[in-house]
Protein backbone atom coordinates (compact mmCIF):
# COMPACT_ATOMS: atom_id res chain seq x y z
CA UNK A 1 0.00 0.00 0.00
CA UNK A 2 1.88 3.34 -1.04
CA UNK A 3 2.22 6.21 1.34
CA UNK A 4 -0.91 8.04 -0.60
CA UNK A 5 -3.36 6.00 -0.57
CA UNK A 6 -2.87 5.35 3.43
CA UNK A 7 -2.94 9.37 3.55
CA UNK A 8 -6.27 9.10 1.24
CA UNK A 9 -7.38 6.37 2.88
CA UNK A 10 -7.16 8.04 6.81
CA UNK A 11 -8.62 11.27 5.53
CA UNK A 12 -11.24 9.61 4.10
CA UNK A 13 -11.94 7.49 7.50
CA UNK A 14 -11.84 11.10 9.32
CA UNK A 15 -14.14 13.30 7.31
CA UNK A 16 -16.85 10.17 7.27
CA UNK A 17 -16.64 10.01 10.93
CA UNK A 18 -16.55 13.31 11.42
CA UNK A 19 -19.25 14.22 9.00
CA UNK A 20 -21.83 11.68 10.84
CA UNK A 21 -20.90 13.41 13.55
CA UNK A 22 -21.48 17.08 12.46
CA UNK A 23 -25.01 15.55 10.92
CA UNK A 24 -26.20 15.52 14.46
CA UNK A 25 -25.71 19.02 15.38
CA UNK A 26 -28.27 21.77 15.13
CA UNK A 27 -25.99 24.73 13.96
CA UNK A 28 -28.49 27.55 15.66
CA UNK A 29 -27.88 26.16 18.80
CA UNK A 30 -24.61 25.04 18.64
CA UNK A 31 -23.77 28.79 17.93
CA UNK A 32 -25.86 30.33 20.82
CA UNK A 33 -24.03 27.98 22.73
CA UNK A 34 -20.98 28.26 21.93
CA UNK A 35 -21.31 31.70 22.18
CA UNK A 36 -22.46 31.63 25.90
CA UNK A 37 -19.45 29.13 26.98
CA UNK A 38 -18.04 30.33 30.38
CA UNK A 39 -14.56 31.93 29.86
CA UNK A 40 -13.62 30.92 33.69
CA UNK A 41 -14.65 27.21 32.74
CA UNK A 42 -12.08 27.73 29.72
CA UNK A 43 -9.40 28.53 31.13
CA UNK A 44 -9.93 26.24 33.96
CA UNK A 45 -9.55 23.35 31.14
CA UNK A 46 -6.44 25.25 29.70
CA UNK A 47 -4.58 24.62 33.21
CA UNK A 48 -5.83 21.16 33.26
CA UNK A 49 -4.45 20.66 29.77
CA UNK A 50 -1.14 21.86 30.80
CA UNK A 51 -1.39 19.78 33.86
CA UNK A 52 -2.41 16.59 31.70
CA UNK A 53 1.03 17.27 29.80
CA UNK A 54 3.13 17.47 33.09
CA UNK A 55 1.85 14.45 34.46
CA UNK A 56 2.58 12.62 30.86
CA UNK A 57 5.94 14.43 31.01
CA UNK A 58 6.59 12.75 34.21
CA UNK A 59 5.75 9.21 33.63
CA UNK A 60 7.20 9.07 30.60
CA UNK A 61 10.81 10.81 32.70
CA UNK A 62 10.33 7.21 34.98
CA UNK A 63 11.57 5.16 31.80
CA UNK A 64 14.20 7.05 30.31
CA UNK A 65 17.92 6.08 30.31
CA UNK A 66 19.26 9.89 29.62
CA UNK A 67 16.78 12.65 29.27
CA UNK A 68 15.62 14.94 31.94
CA UNK A 69 12.43 16.16 32.40
CA UNK A 70 12.20 19.20 30.83
CA UNK A 71 13.08 18.02 27.57
CA UNK A 72 11.02 15.19 27.71
CA UNK A 73 7.85 17.20 28.39
CA UNK A 74 8.64 19.08 25.45
CA UNK A 75 9.04 16.27 23.68
CA UNK A 76 5.77 15.16 24.76
CA UNK A 77 4.12 18.16 23.47
CA UNK A 78 5.34 18.24 20.12
CA UNK A 79 4.06 14.63 19.63
CA UNK A 80 0.55 14.85 21.11
CA UNK A 81 0.08 17.41 18.52
CA UNK A 82 1.46 15.52 15.57
CA UNK A 83 -0.02 12.59 16.81
CA UNK A 84 -2.97 14.29 16.33
CA UNK A 85 -2.94 15.70 13.21
CA UNK A 86 -0.92 12.51 11.32
CA UNK A 87 -2.46 9.78 9.51
CA UNK A 88 -2.44 6.39 11.36
CA UNK A 89 -0.68 8.31 14.32
CA UNK A 90 2.19 8.76 12.84
CA UNK A 91 3.27 11.30 15.36
CA UNK A 92 3.50 9.47 17.96
CA UNK A 93 7.15 8.10 16.52
CA UNK A 94 8.61 11.79 16.79
CA UNK A 95 8.80 10.92 20.90
CA UNK A 96 11.53 8.36 20.46
CA UNK A 97 13.41 10.31 17.78
CA UNK A 98 13.13 13.67 19.60
CA UNK A 99 14.92 12.47 22.74
CA UNK A 100 17.47 10.66 20.79
CA UNK A 101 17.94 13.95 18.79
CA UNK A 102 18.26 16.45 21.88
CA UNK A 103 19.15 14.48 24.88
CA UNK A 104 20.67 10.52 23.42
CA UNK A 105 18.05 8.78 24.26
CA UNK A 106 18.21 5.04 22.64
CA UNK A 107 15.44 5.16 20.98
CA UNK A 108 14.60 1.52 20.22
CA UNK A 109 13.69 1.54 24.25
CA UNK A 110 11.59 4.96 23.96
CA UNK A 111 9.99 3.27 21.41
CA UNK A 112 8.89 0.15 23.67
CA UNK A 113 8.08 2.25 26.69
CA UNK A 114 5.54 4.24 24.65
CA UNK A 115 3.92 1.38 23.50
CA UNK A 116 3.69 0.08 27.11
CA UNK A 117 2.18 3.44 27.93
CA UNK A 118 -0.82 3.08 25.58
CA UNK A 119 -1.45 -0.26 26.35
CA UNK A 120 -1.73 0.58 30.00
CA UNK A 121 -3.76 3.95 29.40
CA UNK A 122 -6.29 1.19 27.77
CA UNK A 123 -6.09 -1.21 30.56
CA UNK A 124 -6.93 1.62 32.78
CA UNK A 125 -9.25 3.71 30.99
CA UNK A 126 -11.28 -0.37 30.61
CA UNK A 127 -11.28 0.07 34.62
CA UNK A 128 -12.25 3.29 35.02
CA UNK A 129 -15.39 3.18 32.39
CA UNK A 130 -16.29 -0.25 33.78
CA UNK A 131 -16.62 1.74 37.21
CA UNK A 132 -18.54 4.39 36.06
CA UNK A 133 -21.09 2.15 34.26
CA UNK A 134 -21.76 0.16 36.75
CA UNK A 135 -22.59 2.80 39.06
CA UNK A 136 -24.40 4.02 35.65
CA UNK A 137 -26.76 1.11 35.19
CA UNK A 138 -26.66 -0.14 38.52
CA UNK A 139 -25.74 -3.37 38.22
CA UNK A 140 -23.36 -5.80 35.93
CA UNK A 141 -25.39 -7.93 33.09
CA UNK A 142 -24.35 -8.25 29.50
CA UNK A 143 -24.40 -3.88 29.50
CA UNK A 144 -21.06 -4.28 30.55
CA UNK A 145 -19.29 -6.99 28.47
CA UNK A 146 -17.89 -4.48 26.09
CA UNK A 147 -15.67 -3.80 28.96
CA UNK A 148 -14.84 -6.72 30.05
CA UNK A 149 -13.42 -7.22 26.87
CA UNK A 150 -11.32 -4.40 26.60
CA UNK A 151 -9.90 -4.82 30.09
CA UNK A 152 -9.36 -8.74 29.40
CA UNK A 153 -8.01 -8.05 25.48
CA UNK A 154 -5.91 -5.42 27.09
CA UNK A 155 -4.23 -7.30 30.27
CA UNK A 156 -3.61 -10.15 27.73
CA UNK A 157 -1.60 -8.14 25.18
CA UNK A 158 0.52 -6.24 28.47
CA UNK A 159 0.69 -10.20 29.23
CA UNK A 160 1.88 -11.11 26.18
CA UNK A 161 3.68 -7.83 25.28
CA UNK A 162 7.10 -9.10 24.63
CA UNK A 163 6.10 -12.12 21.94
CA UNK A 164 3.45 -10.00 20.04
CA UNK A 165 6.08 -6.67 20.46
CA UNK A 166 8.61 -8.89 18.26
CA UNK A 167 5.92 -10.04 15.73
CA UNK A 168 4.99 -6.56 15.10
CA UNK A 169 8.35 -5.51 15.00
CA UNK A 170 9.28 -7.17 12.09
CA UNK A 171 6.10 -6.70 10.22
CA UNK A 172 6.60 -3.17 10.30
CA UNK A 173 10.01 -3.39 9.20
CA UNK A 174 8.80 -5.63 6.22
CA UNK A 175 6.39 -2.68 5.46
CA UNK A 176 8.96 -0.45 5.58
CA UNK A 177 11.36 -2.48 2.92
CA UNK A 178 8.03 -2.69 1.03
CA UNK A 179 7.08 1.18 0.80
CA UNK A 180 10.35 1.68 -0.05
CA UNK A 181 11.09 3.98 3.48
CA UNK A 182 14.59 2.67 4.71
CA UNK A 183 17.76 0.45 3.30
CA UNK A 184 17.80 -2.95 3.68
CA UNK A 185 20.88 -2.50 6.47
CA UNK A 186 19.10 0.03 8.50
CA UNK A 187 16.11 -2.33 8.51
CA UNK A 188 18.11 -5.09 10.18
CA UNK A 189 19.98 -2.83 12.86
CA UNK A 190 16.53 -1.67 13.80
CA UNK A 191 15.35 -4.92 14.24
CA UNK A 192 18.30 -5.96 16.37
CA UNK A 193 17.49 -2.85 18.35
CA UNK A 194 13.39 -3.59 18.71
CA UNK A 195 14.42 -7.31 20.24
CA UNK A 196 16.93 -5.83 22.47
CA UNK A 197 14.88 -2.88 23.61
CA UNK A 198 12.26 -6.02 24.53
CA UNK A 199 14.12 -7.27 27.44
CA UNK A 200 14.93 -3.71 28.52
CA UNK A 201 11.13 -3.57 28.90
CA UNK A 202 11.12 -7.19 30.32
CA UNK A 203 13.41 -6.15 33.17
CA UNK A 204 11.42 -3.02 34.69
CA UNK A 205 11.31 -2.96 38.23
CA UNK A 206 8.57 -1.95 40.69
CA UNK A 207 9.90 1.92 40.63
CA UNK A 208 9.27 1.59 36.86
CA UNK A 209 5.87 0.12 36.85
CA UNK A 210 4.59 1.94 39.54
CA UNK A 211 5.23 4.91 37.84
CA UNK A 212 3.82 3.74 34.64
CA UNK A 213 0.51 2.71 36.57
CA UNK A 214 -0.05 5.39 38.85
CA UNK A 215 1.17 8.03 36.38
CA UNK A 216 -1.97 6.59 34.16
CA UNK A 217 -4.24 6.77 36.65
CA UNK A 218 -3.39 10.54 37.68
CA UNK A 219 -3.16 11.23 34.12
CA UNK A 220 -6.61 9.88 33.32
CA UNK A 221 -8.18 11.49 36.10
CA UNK A 222 -6.78 15.10 35.03
CA UNK A 223 -8.09 14.11 31.54
CA UNK A 224 -11.70 13.64 32.90
CA UNK A 225 -11.27 17.12 34.70
CA UNK A 226 -10.48 18.44 31.76
CA UNK A 227 -13.40 17.55 29.59
CA UNK A 228 -15.70 17.42 32.04
CA UNK A 229 -14.43 21.30 32.45
CA UNK A 230 -15.27 21.62 28.69
CA UNK A 231 -18.66 20.38 28.72
CA UNK A 232 -19.75 22.50 31.42
CA UNK A 233 -18.59 25.50 29.50
CA UNK A 234 -21.24 24.51 27.09
CA UNK A 235 -24.25 24.56 29.79
CA UNK A 236 -24.70 20.79 29.53
CA UNK A 237 -24.47 18.82 32.72
CA UNK A 238 -23.24 15.13 33.50
CA UNK A 239 -22.86 12.99 36.57
CA UNK A 240 -19.19 11.82 37.00
CA UNK A 241 -20.30 8.24 35.83
CA UNK A 242 -21.14 9.79 33.14
CA UNK A 243 -18.54 11.82 32.38
CA UNK A 244 -15.53 8.97 33.22
CA UNK A 245 -17.10 6.25 30.46
CA UNK A 246 -17.67 9.33 28.15
CA UNK A 247 -14.55 10.23 27.98
CA UNK A 248 -13.47 6.82 28.33
CA UNK A 249 -14.88 5.90 25.70
CA UNK A 250 -13.82 8.72 23.14
CA UNK A 251 -10.05 7.79 24.33
CA UNK A 252 -9.80 4.13 23.94
CA UNK A 253 -11.72 4.65 20.13
CA UNK A 254 -9.13 7.29 19.28
CA UNK A 255 -6.34 5.30 20.86
CA UNK A 256 -7.40 2.40 18.12
CA UNK A 257 -4.86 2.13 15.19
CA UNK A 258 -7.63 2.72 12.42
CA UNK A 259 -7.05 4.57 9.44
CA UNK A 260 -7.94 8.23 10.48
CA UNK A 261 -5.86 11.27 10.31
CA UNK A 262 -4.83 11.63 13.99
CA UNK A 263 -8.06 11.19 16.44
CA UNK A 264 -10.15 13.34 14.23
CA UNK A 265 -13.64 11.75 13.64
CA UNK A 266 -13.05 8.80 15.96
CA UNK A 267 -12.27 10.64 19.03
CA UNK A 268 -16.04 12.05 18.47
CA UNK A 269 -17.22 8.92 16.78
CA UNK A 270 -16.12 7.06 20.01
CA UNK A 271 -17.27 10.10 22.45
CA UNK A 272 -20.69 10.27 20.66
CA UNK A 273 -21.17 6.40 20.93
CA UNK A 274 -19.95 5.89 24.64
CA UNK A 275 -21.95 9.52 26.22
CA UNK A 276 -25.02 8.11 24.48
CA UNK A 277 -25.27 4.50 25.70
CA UNK A 278 -24.43 6.43 29.53
CA UNK A 279 -28.27 8.65 28.95
CA UNK A 280 -26.71 11.62 26.91
CA UNK A 281 -28.82 12.97 23.90
CA UNK A 282 -27.64 12.54 20.30
CA UNK A 283 -27.52 16.11 20.00
CA UNK A 284 -25.74 16.80 22.85
CA UNK A 285 -23.12 14.16 22.81
CA UNK A 286 -22.47 15.59 19.15
CA UNK A 287 -22.02 19.05 20.47
CA UNK A 288 -19.81 18.55 23.10
CA UNK A 289 -17.35 15.33 21.19
CA UNK A 290 -16.80 18.37 18.62
CA UNK A 291 -16.05 20.79 21.12
CA UNK A 292 -13.67 18.74 23.00
CA UNK A 293 -11.91 17.73 19.65
CA UNK A 294 -11.49 21.70 18.92
CA UNK A 295 -10.68 22.70 22.02
CA UNK A 296 -7.92 20.23 23.31
CA UNK A 297 -6.56 20.80 19.52
CA UNK A 298 -6.14 24.14 20.17
CA UNK A 299 -4.59 23.70 23.74
CA UNK A 300 -2.20 21.20 22.17
CA UNK A 301 -1.02 23.72 19.60
CA UNK A 302 -0.22 26.04 21.91
CA UNK A 303 1.77 23.74 24.17
CA UNK A 304 3.84 22.53 20.88
CA UNK A 305 4.33 26.09 19.41
CA UNK A 306 6.97 26.99 22.25
CA UNK A 307 8.44 23.36 23.13
CA UNK A 308 9.18 23.02 19.39
CA UNK A 309 10.86 26.33 19.56
CA UNK A 310 12.96 24.88 22.59
CA UNK A 311 13.60 21.95 21.04
CA UNK A 312 15.10 23.01 18.60
CA UNK A 313 17.66 25.42 20.13
CA UNK A 314 18.30 22.78 22.64
CA UNK A 315 19.27 20.50 19.54
CA UNK A 316 21.25 22.74 17.70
Amino acid sequence: MSKRLVIALGTLTSLGLLALVLAQLDLARVHAQLAAARPRLLLAALGLAALVLLARGARFWALCQRSDLRQVIAAIAVQNFLTRVTPLRLGELSLPYTLQRIAGEPAAPALIALALVRLVEIWVLGIFALGGAAWVFSAGGARLAPLWWVIGLSSLALLSFRAWAALAARLLLAAARRLGLAPEGWQRRALNALLDALQVGARYGLRAWSALIGGTVVVMSAQFALFGALIAACGINVSPAQLIVGVSGAAIASALPLFTVGSIGALEAGWVGAFMWVGLGIDEAALTGVFAQLATLLFAALFAAPAFAWLTRAAR
